[in-house]
């Protein structure tokens, strides 16, 4: 394991601990800073030139997400409401997909997909579904 890659562990297993110890029940857990969604992130092996553009694509898909699913609710008369906004999701992760492909290689990209299932899974948790 790179200097870079045992560095960027540290401080995500770091930074894991200390979310985990200050978060109560009665605080909901964001998808992205569980435990298992950052540590599939550091099971990624990303140089310390990728993890800008990781950080990029993943903020894109969430902030655009999040901004989707609003402009949805807002919507009047939405019918079949779920099936649009796994729509959207479906498209925001594809995006996502792409962009990611572009700077991770072969072995990274696997890592990352198992990162991606598991964020939307608990994203999937967080939303009752």
């Amino acid at each position: 394991m790179s200097k870079s890659v045992t560095t960027a562990a540290v401080l995500l297993f770091s930074a894991t601990l200390v979310l985990s110890t200050k978060l109560t029940a009665a605080e909901p857990q964001a998808p992205w800073t569980h435990p298992d969604v950052l540590l599939a992130a550091v099971n990624i092996g990303m140089t310390e030139e990728q993890q800008p553009q990781f950080r990029e694509a993943l903020a894109e898909f969430l902030q655009g997400f999040s901004a989707d699913v609003r402009k949805l609710m807002r919507a009047n008369n939405q019918t079949d409401l779920p099936r649009k906004i796994e729509r959207k999701r479906n498209r925001r992760v594809s995006t996502m997909d792409k962009h990611m492909s572009t700077f991770l290689d072969s072995t990274q990209y696997a890592a990352y997909e198992t990162y991606r299932d598991s964020l939307l899974e608990k994203m999937d948790e967080a939303a009752g579904a």
